[in-house]
């Protein structure tokens, strides 16, 4: 609610879209996907929303949708944010000061891996779970450890919880290792 009220005043229409992201990522957390979709669907519907915070909702709701069991809109909703991604990096990007922070290929892969390792959970198969990995094992290559120890905690650990949903216990080793 602070935070919410401080991107208000401070009329940043993008730290508010990508505070309520956060809310809604902390409802789907709680296990309220439903209210998660519904908090970023009030982010994701200010076009003024520049593409790298866009890229964050996107990944928020394809959990959020993963978690609900509506695994085609996860996948669109991945999707969604490589396209934000690509606007937020390419010729025409405008992102500038906080938000550029994560306009990073490191950022997407990580947003969008973690958000194929829930889809890959739900929908149990092969497909999902190796591009969940691949997207994964990508944040961890481009993440500067000197700068990221959080980010790539969470990739590694995700990592390793893909492998042993795979019984795949050697490389579920390396990760928890890493």
């Amino acid at each position: 609610t602070v935070a919410l009220d401080a991107a208000i005043q401070a009329r940043d229409r993008s730290l508010r879209a990508h505070v309520l992201a956060d809310v809604g990522a902390q409802h789907n957390f709680l296990g309220y996907p439903d209210d998660c979709l519904e908090i970023a669907g009030l982010a994701e519907g200010d076009q003024r929303v520049g593409p790298a915070v866009r890229m964050a909702i996107h990944t928020v709701k394809a959990r959020a949708h993963a978690a609900a069991d509506d695994l085609a809109s996860a996948r669109r909703h991945i999707r969604l944010a490589e396209e934000s991604f690509a606007a937020a990096t390419g010729p025409a990007a405008t992102a500038t000061g906080w938000a550029a922070t994560f306009s990073t290929a490191a950022h997407l892969y990580a947003r969008t891996g973690h958000a194929a390792a829930v889809l890959a959970r739900r929908s149990g198969e092969e497909a999902d779970r190796e591009d969940a990995r691949q997207r994964l094992t990508r944040a961890v290559e481009a993440f500067d450890p000197a700068t990221h120890h959080r980010a790539l905690a969470l990739c590694a650990a995700r990592l390793a919880h893909l492998c042993l949903d795979a019984e795949e216990y050697e490389p579920a080793a390396h990760w928890t290792r890493s």
